[in-house]
């Protein structure tokens, strides 16, 4: 067994289940790799914004992010689980014939146990391996489960955020017509009702935006 390979395989997926915690279960913001990834891709789309000065590019910026973000966790998950099956040779063996499976074959059987779709032409070469065959399906259902999960509400909260920004510019666009909206028969006592109705959705919106 190369324990190299093992190692490196395992901190991959450790450090990838880690990041998704912080980013969708603990409600904090951005975990470490996904914040930098995030950083890192705003970056350059603020570049091309600078050149081709187009501000609905820049409107497909959260979505691109989130997707990107997704797709390179499931990468990375893929690779830490193809590295720990490739630190061994018999880790995988076809399922008729018994002989070990090559590097292709390997990424096949990560890739289709991973998903839980169990094709079964490939198998674990021992109890060893068949364990970290239940674990790879287990984890990956998690990761799918938990990235859907968090998905849901955060396009909720960015659909909520969209209409009270609609609301606001409804009543307003500067600060005077905001003022003269909230004026009832020269009148402003119902003003403090309206700004609390206003201000509870602010504080809403702030908390939703630092959890996602």
């Amino acid at each position: 067994m190369n324990i190299l390979l093992a190692v490196s395989g395992i901190s991959i997926i450790v450090i990838v289940f880690i990041d998704i915690l912080q980013t969708t279960f603990f409600l904090n913001g951005a975990g470490i790799l996904s914040g930098k990834i995030s950083n890192l891709i705003w970056y350059f789309l603020i570049k091309i914004h600078g050149k081709i000065k187009s501000h609905k590019f820049l409107s497909y910026a959260g979505g691109s992010i989130i997707l990107l973000i997704f797709i390179i966790w499931v990468l990375l998950y893929l690779t830490g689980l193809t590295l720990l099956f490739l630190s061994s040779e018999t880790s995988v063996v076809n399922s008729q014939t018994k002989v070990a499976a090559n590097f292709w074959e390997k990424v096949y059987y990560v890739g289709f146990s991973a998903t839980t779709l169990g094709v079964g032409d490939f198998v674990a070469g021992s109890d060893f391996w068949k364990v970290a065959t239940i674990f790879s399906a287990a984890a990956g259902f998690f990761l799918l489960t938990l990235v859907i999960t968090y998905l849901l509400p955060l396009v909720s909260a960015v659909e909520e955020k969209r209409k009270f920004a609609a609301l606001i510019n409804q009543i307003g666009t500067t600060p005077i017509d905001f003022v003269k909206q909230l004026e009832v028969n020269g009148s402003y006592k119902n003003t403090s009702d309206i700004l609390l109705s206003l201000i509870t959705t602010i504080n809403s919106i702030i908390q939703k935006h630092l959890a996602y």
